[in-house]
């Protein structure tokens, strides 16, 4: 029996390791990031990019890359102390980095500017509905030359933001952007509160019910199952 303990231990003991330091899943639980993550969606995330973490110390490992416009990233809420931010054990979020530290982020109307030049956005003629039935007008947006999907709710304008990223943090913003709670909240996200950029998708299910009244929660879509998120 001991034998066959050992291996197992020394399983657990790499499994365990590989996710403190290198990959770690997550699941999305909200509509935020509609249309490139849906609630039901299982990822990875790559703690390696940006530096993993060394458990239970403050230091982490040599980054790979630094983070760029676009990523999407996987970061817990801060709680600040004037301009001490200190990173808590709230809720994880996930959300799109569009704002570096310097730049200056203007969204308003829609419409997303990045020191003083507009970001491309356009209507692909998809419509998305979200788990309460409201039509989003799918679209396009194209950050530093990466392309990714967005949705629009026509019949809503969230506020209006103008601001400079401080130094050390970056602004994230979700992609169903009149339904996000992001930087334009509560403020942009220092560095140390990132896990890392999201990598693909393990596993994808739908939530909620059909028209009908039949449950579809559990229902597997294997169509994204292992798609990598742009």
């Amino acid at each position: 029996m001991a034998r066959f303990l050992v291996p197992l231990a020394v399983a657990a003991c790499i499994a365990l390791g590989l996710r403190s330091v290198a990959i770690e899943p997550f699941r999305i639980p909200t509509e935020s990031m509609l249309p490139t993550l849906r609630p039901g969606d299982r990822l990875f995330v790559n703690k390696l990019a940006y530096g993993a973490r060394i458990p239970f110390t403050h230091w982490r490992l040599p980054a790979v890359r630094a983070p760029r416009r676009g990523d999407v990233v996987v970061f817990r809420k801060e709680q600040r102390d004037g301009d001490r931010a200190e990173v808590f054990p709230t809720p994880w979020l996930v959300k799109r980095i569009v704002g570096l530290p310097g730049d200056h982020v203007v969204a308003r109307d829609g419409e997303l500017w990045i020191n003083g030049r507009l970001v491309e956005q356009w209507r692909t003629g998809e419509v998305w509905l979200d788990g309460g039935g409201t039509p989003l007008a799918g679209e396009r947006e194209s950050l530093d030359g990466r392309e990714h999907a967005l949705v629009d709710d026509p019949g809503r304008v969230a506020a209006p933001f103008d601001g400079i990223v401080p130094r050390g943090r970056y602004f994230v913003m979700g992609d169903n952007r009149d339904h996000s709670s992001d930087s334009r909240s509560f403020g942009a996200v220092d560095f140390d509160a990132f896990v890392g950029p999201v990598a693909f998708l393990y596993w994808s299910s739908v939530e909620g019910r059909a028209s009908s009244g039949k449950r579809l929660a559990g229902l597997a879509q294997w169509d994204r199952v292992g798609e990598r998120v742009e």
